[in-house]
This record gives structure tokens, C-alpha cells and sequence, in this order.
């Protein structure tokens, strides 16, 4: 097994949407993967196996000396094989001039929530009917 991280491409779009879909009930639409792909001060990492398979992906956005994961997102099939742990790990190391990252995480995704804390996030607040199901989402802060 073979994991690398690249930027994400415009070529990509089609399968991460398709993933996205797949992945996430309130899933963003195409045109915001496609209008922010080439923002600079965007991250959109992504995690290859074998150099040929997406596994998981993220869009982070960089605002002076904050971060905040957007979105962070691994294949059904390739969780709990560290897959989530590599690209949380390289974001946080591609981000280590940032002072602070945020992110927001669905209440009820408990293996999320113990992945993050695992890194040294902790809860700071709530967003109350976050989601289009009016779940509840966690603010997470990590000081870097």
C-alpha cells in the first residue's frame, strides 16, 4: 500500500462530487468544487492509494493565520485503516505556520469527533441546526 497526497485537480471534480455525494447527506454542490479549485489560498489535498485511487480528500481554507477544514471526507470502504489520520496528519503539517484550525463536525459522527480530538482538537462551541437535518454541528479548535 502506497499513500501519497497531491493538490486537487479540476480532473478530479467528477469523481470527488461523485464521492461527495456518496459521502455526505447535506454533499456540496460541483460548482463550488469547480470555482474554488484554483483558489491559491485554498488547500484541497487529496489521498491517493497506489497512486491511482482517491481515498479521501479535504478543502481547507487559509485566512492569515487561521485555518478551517471545510471538509474532510474518506471512502467508506478505506476507513479505519489510518487513511483519515494521514490526511488529517498532513493537513496539520501543511498548516503548522496557521496559529489556529477550526473545523465543524456533524454531534453524532463519534469516530470524526475521536479522530480530531486524538490530534489535539477540542469542542469550543455548538451550531445549533447546522446541517439541513437540524443536527447539531461541534466547533473544534486546535492551537498550533
Amino acid at each position: 500500500m502506497k499513500i501519497s497526497f497531491r493538490r486537487m485537480q479540476l480532473e478530479d471534480i467528477a469523481e470527488i462530487f461523485t464521492l461527495e455525494k456518496l459521502i455526505f447527506k447535506d454533499s456540496w454542490p460541483v460548482e463550488h468544487f469547480v470555482a474554488e479549485v484554483e483558489n491559491t489560498s485554498i488547500s484541497y489535498p487529496v489521498i491517493m492509494y497506489n497512486g491511482l485511487k482517491i481515498v479521501g480528500y479535504a478543502v481547507v481554507w487559509k485566512i492569515k493565520d487561521e485555518a478551517n477544514i471545510n471538509n474532510f471526507a474518506i471512502v467508506p470502504d478505506f476507513r479505519r485503516n489510518g487513511y483519515g489520520a494521514q490526511l488529517l496528519s498532513h493537513i496539520v503539517m501543511r498548516f503548522k505556520d496557521c496559529a489556529h484550525l477550526f473545523l465543524e463536525v456533524r454531534q453524532s459522527n463519534l469516530a470524526a469527533i475521536r479522530l480530531y480530538e486524538k490530534f489535539g482538537f477540542t469542542k469550543i462551541d455548538v451550531r445549533r441546526k447546522y446541517y439541513s437535518d437540524s443536527e447539531d454541528a461541534l466547533i473544534m479548535h486546535k492551537g498550533i
